[in-house]
């Protein structure tokens, strides 16, 4: 191979036109054409060494293209299957980490592992023919048409007799009892370096192993022009344009076909084929039904290749019969799922064995690691049990949530909620999909376990409006427990008070309070007259609402109950504040100090918001902006949206009080946005809402969203402390003692 043929192969594998070379390496298109065409055989020293840094070229890669820049010795010729074929998409960072691994002395076994068909073969393959153009000799042994371990050693000494220095093994996941010869390979020839290519590791102790992940996918409401970019719809894009179909408009339907595919590159090969027949809304819409429309792959393809179900009964074909069943029990969970959640349907060797050919896959979680399966990997385990086993199967999937949700209910609140919060974010879609189940089979025990145990969560996540739907199928089922019901009840009770609908939650905690009386509860009948209690103050009627708020403390207080106690407090603090401000005062500081006790941030959030509006109350903005803010803060490490908006309705009346109405008035603007989108009315009560709004009018123009009006309510510089007309600040000075 001359010079100018390993430019040519290496410009091309970098996706330059001659131009584009031309410009990174300072020269003219003119004298890049010539080497390339052989006109000059070789390249000045300053040429070379420019080209080789336009190339991105380094280590013993670098420097054997300037020695056959030079008129050196030229690489050896591109070993059968590694001449170029189509452009690999989304994968620069990956070629990269490659070759500088097999630079390294210390890295003689490579083992690219991932699922079928996430592009371990075709990247393999491109390194090698990098590697094979920059002189490195090369053999390649496809593995996939062998299917007796003990044929591995005598088919890799055949490629072994053109000496290379680095020998690709692809496809070796089916042959692992053939693994110890690899070891022994290594030691016999220490020149060599093994790249190999499985779904799971080789387990030797040389390995070292490289995931492979799918394409990025745009995150769903992406700008779709920005989502085109992203790596996953590229490919989908090209492959379209490669089977002569155009550019569709609808590009927003591709980033959700491209995430519906899990960025899997040959999905999105195979999808973007059917697309020439189909048309795209119609691929779209079967994808989510199951692979098998991901099928007549390219006629040159492996037949495990043609199609995805192939590639994964590939896999599947590799498992024991007990394993395959633990596979397809596994299909039930929606999303990902935690060890203990597997164990109920897999042993833990059978769940390694099944990330080690590449059906299950390690991702990490915001409480630890989780295990998933793609979606299309999903389907195909659903299918694959009967429809007995199947339900059988969402039956324990649904009780194994039922028990979490049942201990969740407790750590909601006081300390280590935040935690608590994260692992029911890890298990959102699962709960949910376990709550559907659970009403639908029926399975009313589980289903109203649920309910009791996950309001607090939905309520805190602002998913008020799903919630109360839920809540309402659960209610239709028959339940074995008065305490579940009753606590069922006091959730729909609550959830409607949220949303501002009176009447349902006046009836739900008026049925609570009942069946919790009966059964003698007085810490949860307390509970109930405490939430009869915000009802009232929602729709103004104070002296009915503090009259609640006493009833309960009478129920809780003989029992010690801090949380609950300081919870109460706090309402009736709210109820009085305008007949009593110290009074009202005296009881918020009392709350917040046992609030802090407990540990309990959710409480010392909200209790900050309430000092808030009594400063605001006696005309202190610069003091009330400092609770809001400290709510604020807690309020996003938790994830509570609703206390955010309130929260960020504190601050703009902060900023109202203060004369600053422009700043007032965009923050007020995107509390109004996330309580449309939370479902969340403003009531009577929500006086931070109505001062801001009282100063600034109805906000018109576009609104933040809530994240970025959190950002600038947190940040945004406030005014120099003065005193704004209002109530007598005096009787609040003390707001600092706590």
């Amino acid at each position: 191979m001359s010079f100018g043929e390993l430019l040519r192969g290496l410009r091309r594998s970098a996706r330059l036109t001659q131009e584009e070379l031309a410009e990174r390496a300072g020269l003219s298109a003119r004298t890049v054409s010539d080497l390339e065409r052989g006109v000059y055989p070789t390249a000045r020293r300053d040429s070379a060494r420019s080209l080789a840094g336009a190339l991105r070229l380094d280590g013993p890669e670098r420097e054997r293209f300037l020695l056959v820049a030079r008129g050196g010795a030229t690489p050896a010729p591109l070993p059968d299957g590694l001449l170029p074929g189509t452009p690999i998409t989304g994968r620069d960072r990956e070629l990269d980490d490659l070759a500088a691994l097999l630079n390294r002395p210390d890295h003689r076994l490579i083992t690219v592992i991932g699922p079928g068909g996430v592009g371990k073969t075709r990247l393999a393959y491109e390194v090698a023919r990098r590697a094979a153009a920059s002189g490195v000799p090369v053999a390649v042994v496809p593995l996939a048409g062998l299917t007796e371990p003990d044929l591995v050693p005598s088919t890799v000494a055949r490629a072994l007799d053109e000496r290379p220095l680095l020998l690709v093994l692809d496809n070796f996941e089916h042959l692992q009892p053939a693994a110890p010869a690899v070891a022994g390979l290594l030691a016999g020839c220490p020149d060599l370096t093994v790249l190999a290519t499985s779904r799971g590791p080789l387990h030797l102790r040389a390995e070292r192993l490289v995931p492979l992940e799918p394409l990025a996918v745009p995150p769903a409401g992406t700008d779709p022009a920005e989502a085109a970019r992203h790596p996953a719809c590229r490919l989908f894009l090209d492959r379209l344009a490669a089977a002569g179909v155009p550019e569709p408009a609808g590009l927003d339907t591709v980033a959700g076909l491209c995430r519906d595919l899990d960025g899997l590159p040959l999905a999105l090969e195979l999808a973007a084929a059917r697309v020439r027949h189909l048309g795209l809304a119609t691929v779209a819409t079967r994808v989510r039904a199951g692979p098998a429309i991901l099928s007549h792959g390219p006629a040159d393809a492996p037949d495990r290749q043609r199609s995805l179900e192939a590639t994964i009964g590939w896999s599947h074909a590799l498992l024991s019969p007990a394993e395959q069943k633990a596979f397809g029990r596994l299909g039930v969970f929606t999303d990902s799922f935690c060890l203990d959640a597997a164990s109920v349907f897999a042993p833990e060797e059978a769940l390694v064995r099944l990330i080690d050919v590449g059906l299950v896959r390690v991702v990490p979680g915001r409480s630890g690691d989780r295990y998933t399966m793609l979606h299309t990997v999903r389907a195909y385990a659903i299918a694959s049990l009967t429809g007995d086993e199947r339900a059988a199967a969402a039956d324990r999937h649904a009780a194994w949530y039922a028990d979490l949700a049942t201990t969740a209910a407790s750590r909601l609140v006081g300390a280590g909620q935040g935690d608590e919060l994260h692992r029911l974010d890890d298990e959102r879609n699962n709960l949910w999909a376990a709550l559907r189940h659970a009403i639908d089979r029926p399975r009313p025990a589980d289903a109203h376990r649920m309910a009791a145990g996950l309001w607090r969560y939905w309520e805190i996540r602002g998913d008020l409006t799903e919630a109360r739907q839920r809540i309402d199928q659960v209610l239709a089922l028959p339940s074995p427990d008065p305490a579940v019901r009753a606590e069922v009840h006091k959730a729909a009770g609550c959830l409607a008070r949220d949303q501002a609908d009176p009447v349902p939650a006046r009836r739900h905690l008026s049925t609570a309070t009942t069946l919790y009386t009966a059964l003698g509860d007085d810490l949860a009948t307390g509970s109930c007259l405490n939430n009869l209690g915000n009802v009232a103050l929602d729709e103004g009627a104070v002296t009915e609402a503090a009259e609640h708020y006493r009833r309960a403390l009478e129920r809780i207080r003989p029992a010690g109950a801090e949380q609950l106690i300081a919870l109460v407090q706090h309402n009736l603090a709210m109820a009085i504040r305008f007949e009593d401000p110290p009074a009202a005062l005296e009881l918020l500081l009392d709350s917040l100090a046992r609030h802090r006790r407990t540990a309990d941030e959710r409480g010392v959030a909200r209790t900050a918001v309430s000092v808030g509006i009594l400063q605001l109350t006696a005309g202190r903005p610069d003091r009330a902006v400092t609770h809001f803010r400290s709510a604020l803060a807690a309020f996003r490490e938790l994830g509570d949206r609703i206390g955010m908006v309130r929260a960020v309705e504190g601050v703009a009346a902060s900023f109202a009080l203060a004369g600053q109405t422009p700043v007032a008035a965009g923050l007020l603007a995107a509390a109004i946005r996330a309580r449309a989108e939370l479902g969340l009315p403003v009531t009577a009560d929500d006086q931070s809402h109505h001062l801001a709004r009282q100063a600034t009018g109805d906000p018109d123009g576009p609104a933040d969203d809530l994240d970025t009006a959190v950002d600038r309510a947190a940040t945004r510089e406030f005014p120099a402390a003065g005193h704004h007309p209002g109530h007598d600040a005096a009787p609040l000075d003390r707001q600092d003692r706590p």
